[in-house]
């Protein structure tokens, strides 16, 4: 396992963590989203996609 995928496998238990806490039940899309990069890391994000990861997504983080 290289160090990027050690990265990603923390940032997915991480999200894991926040979908189970529900703190992403309200926003539909955010959690969506949260799915996507636990699936298949933050890559596979459009620009689009990315800008919701990192507004709504990603300071859920500091919250769990």
């Amino acid at each position: 396992m290289g160090f990027n995928s050690h990265i990603d496998v923390e940032l997915s238990e991480k999200l894991e963590e926040v979908i189970e806490a529900g703190l992403l039940d309200e926003d539909k899309t955010a959690l969506g989203i949260a799915k996507l990069v636990v699936d298949g890391g933050l890559e596979v994000l459009s620009d689009k996609q990315r800008f919701v990861y990192d507004k709504y997504v990603q300071p859920k983080l500091c919250e769990v």
